[in-house]
């Protein structure tokens, strides 16, 4: 019978510590695979970024580019309208930065 509850307590003893360290284990794994995915997931909002960045300087480039177009074609049409004898219409554009503000008034409101 003393045998038998040293049998009995042994075994438990030995489950709960194999348990313990078990668990000790797989707790370990567990974080170290939580880790593993954290990199994985910063890489690829990395490259994600990355890539981002990229469209962001070339849509940069290309609106510089634009701008720089929409200012010739300004240009143009305002040579044209001289020689074309039509320069009168850059003092009836309410845009324009020299307009008097009676005319600006004027030309805006329509009295």
């Amino acid at each position: 019978m003393n045998e038998t509850i040293i049998l009995l307590i042994s075994n438990s003893l030995t489950a709960i510590a194999g348990w313990a360290v078990g668990r000790r284990r797989s707790n370990a794994e567990t974080d170290n695979q939580v880790l593993r995915n954290l990199e994985l997931s910063i890489g690829l909002y990395k490259n994600i970024i990355d890539d981002l960045k990229q469209e962001i300087h070339e849509l940069n480039n290309k609106i510089q580019q634009l701008e720089k177009k929409v200012e010739m074609l300004m240009d143009e049409n305002r040579n044209l309208k001289k020689k074309n004898g039509l320069w009168y219409w850059n003092y009836l554009d309410p845009t324009n930065k020299n307009l008097h503000p009676l005319i600006k008034a004027f030309i805006t409101k329509g009295c």
